[in-house]
């Protein structure tokens, strides 16, 4: 942090001494407690708002491609759009008068900007100019400052007016979670160290960083009481109240009572509930429910009792989209063509069209080495770490395949192979027991036609050991694309074909080494793209072709052929074009992105999908032109590379969980 080694060490002592002192006050407001009480703490946030007189609730709705601000009597009624934009806008927070509220404001996907209106959604004015990720705003108790998240500046505070702009922090830091202290003299956060979060204090000045002992409302989806004694939160299902120090836990929501809530009508698909919050008063809690695949704001007594919906998107409307925190990794001087997690999580490696391979710390969003072929400088096509994470195999546009030692830079011995002189790499993947790789490769014929081909190769020497596209017609046009998915187990391999000469796509599962075929599946007249990869747990598919994603029971295909009729549905979900597909490592999401440029019919969107219901969790409109979408192997991360020559990182740690 900034100026803080400068300071005397008399008056770190001072200060530190009042940062403990102020980490007792949060940490328990029980009987006796002193004046400084946890429930003074003004939070930020992601769910519903109340204002302060307790009257209206500030929520977020996703309506059509964009996130806009609602405001609803908590009686719900009234409901009103503040924002009408047709881009996205989050993260509402009441000023202390109930006269404005400050907000995020994201119109493109790598810039999002703080914004604050009245409380009506007149006047609306930009309040920063960072031209990055600006995140989490809170007001200070006298409403004359707000503090914010950005990408550019760290933790900042400026006037409510957007004046008198002052950094707290090293640019490059994660913060979440502003609170102001009573007296508007200090502000708590949590703060990202070694890709995990830590409660912290520091002085309003900039002055004095000082670690917190844990508290329970530092989870995400939490919230203190009024009064700082019990605290609000949802296990990932349903929504709790305890006592600040454990005692008194009490399930306030079931499935079964937030579906009697909907017009007294139980629905089949039980409910997800997220985000409480509090009244001003304490008698009240709103929080986010998912049910049936709709996002709305419900309304409860302290106790659980008089639970009501008060947005009611019943078969339409209004539906909540969490606010993922998104990251930007820049470095690359072109498009950025492919993405892969180290085994740990811990680091990123993308490929780009400059001819570089760049590694990314997760954590820190930092740079840490790049590698390049310096004599080819052929875009980075392909890129994939081996399962032990010493080494990484990469693709170019040239056709060519190497193996790099991550430790030295270098390729290893006899690990450089052309495999398309007249095409290129499009993909590789590595079998979760790295004894063995697929790549998928482009050539051109003449014509300019293209086709491509899948080998399956040993991991060691890279030399092939069978082709798997090796049956069908070499005829120009009649190649089709290809993409490829190992099972979680080693034991199969699934290919992906897509536009033969007649239109026809259909899929094939092979044993993992390739030379024999378990099934050969599609339904009659598949036409266009697909997709396919496993879930996590290795007993199902999930599928896109045309406009759908569909979930398939995998015993089911090994077991019939599919051809001609259709899929064994565990679910299916609509969608535009899905271009790229991937599956949570716990199994509970599936994400797709749609790559189409049309912003007006969905393209270019990511959604992230229940994986057990085919509910939609989330859609994140606008993510920009991606080449490739990965999970992180724990889940936290979902990395997107970028068109504009970035890499994206979003947070997925706080998805609702499912079922």
């Amino acid at each position: 942090m900034k100026s803080i080694e400068k300071r005397t060490l008399s008056a770190c002592i001072c200060v530190l001494a009042g940062a403990v002192a102020l980490s007792l006050a949060v940490a328990a407001a029980l009987p006796g407690s002193g004046s400084m009480a946890r429930a003074q703490w003004t939070p930020t946030e992601r769910g519903p708002a109340w204002s302060p007189d307790g009257k209206k609730i500030a929520f977020v709705a996703y309506r059509g491609h964009s996130q806009e601000i609602f405001v609803v009597n908590a009686d719900g009624s009234g409901q009103t759009n503040l924002t009408n934009d047709s881009m996205t806008c989050n993260q509402p927070v009441w000023s202390p008068d109930g006269k404005k509220i400050v907000y995020v404001f994201n119109r493109y996907s790598q810039y999002s900007e703080i914004y604050v209106m009245n409380a009506d959604g007149g006047v609306k004015t930009k309040l920063t100019n960072d031209k990055a990720q600006c995140s989490d705003p809170a007001w200070s108790p006298d409403g004359k400052r707000i503090a914010f998240f950005s990408r550019l500046g760290g933790l900042v505070v400026i006037n409510a007016d957007g004046s008198g702009r002052h950094s707290l922090s090293s640019e490059g830091e994660t913060f979440t979670k502003l609170k102001w202290s009573p007296d508007g003299k200090r502000i708590r956060f949590l703060r990202r160290v070694d890709g995990n979060f830590e409660s912290n204090v520091i002085n309003a000045d900039g002055s004095v960083l000082a670690k917190l002992p844990e508290s329970p409302d530092d989870l995400t989806d939490s919230a203190l009481s009024p009064d700082g004694k019990k605290i609000a939160f949802s296990d990932g299902l349903q929504i709790s109240v305890k006592n600040v120090d454990g005692t008194g836990l009490t399930a306030l929501t079931s499935a079964e009572s937030v579906r009697a809530a909907v017009h007294g009508v139980v629905r089949t698909n039980g409910a997800v509930n997220h985000f409480p919050a509090w009244s001003p008063n304490g008698k009240k809690i709103a929080f986010w429910s998912f049910t049936d695949g709709i996002w709305d704001v419900y309304v409860m007594n302290a106790d659980g009792s008089g639970m009501r919906n008060i947005t009611d998107s019943t078969g339409n409307a209004s539906l909540y989209v969490p606010s993922l925190s998104v990251r930007s990794l820049t470095g690359h001087t072109g498009p950025v063509l492919s993405v892969s997690f180290a085994p740990d999580s811990k680091t990123l490696a993308s490929g780009g069209a400059d001819g570089t391979i760049r590694f990314w710390n997760v954590a820190s969003a930092k740079q840490e080495k790049s590698f390049a072929l310096e004599a080819n400088k052929s875009a980075m096509t392909a890129v994939a770490f081996a399962p032990d994470g010493l080494s990484l195999v990469s693709g170019d546009k040239n056709g060519n395949v190497l193996r790099w030692n991550i430790a030295t830079g270098l390729s290893e011995h006899n690990s450089f192979i052309v495999l398309s002189p007249n095409g290129g790499v499009k993909q590789i993947a590595y079998l979760p027991n790295g004894t063995e790789l697929a790549v998928v490769t482009t050539r051109r014929g003449y014509d300019n036609g293209t086709s491509d081909r899948v080998t399956i190769r040993d991991a060691k020497t890279l030399n092939q050991t069978v082709n798997l596209t090796g049956g069908y017609s070499a005829d120009l046009g009649a190649w089709p694309s290809c993409s490829v998915a190992f099972s979680p187990d080693s034991s199969l391999v699934s290919v992906s074909f897509s536009g033969f000469t007649d239109g026809l796509s259909f899929y094939n599962i092979w044993n993992a080494k390739g030379d024999h075929k378990l099934a050969d599946f599609g339904e009659t007249f598949l036409r266009g793209d697909c997709l396919a990869t496993f879930s996590s747990d290795g007993k199902s598919m999930v599928l896109a072709y045309q406009f759908k994603i569909y979930k398939v029971d995998l015993q089911s295909i090994l077991n019939h052929q599919w051809w001609g009729g259709s899929f064994p549905n565990q679910w299916v979900a609509e969608d535009t074009k899905v271009t790229l597909l991937a599956c949570s490592p716990d199994g509970r999401t599936v994400a797709s992105y749609s790559g189409t440029r049309k912003k007006e019919s969905g393209g270019r969107c990511i959604r992230l999908w229940d994986a057990a219901t085919g509910a939609l969790k989330v859609a994140i409109p606008d993510a920009g032109q991606l080449n490739a979408l990965a999970f992180s192997p724990d889940g936290r991360t979902l990395a997107g590379a970028c068109d504009d020559g970035t890499v994206k990182l979003w947070d997925t740690s706080s998805l609702p969980a499912g079922r």
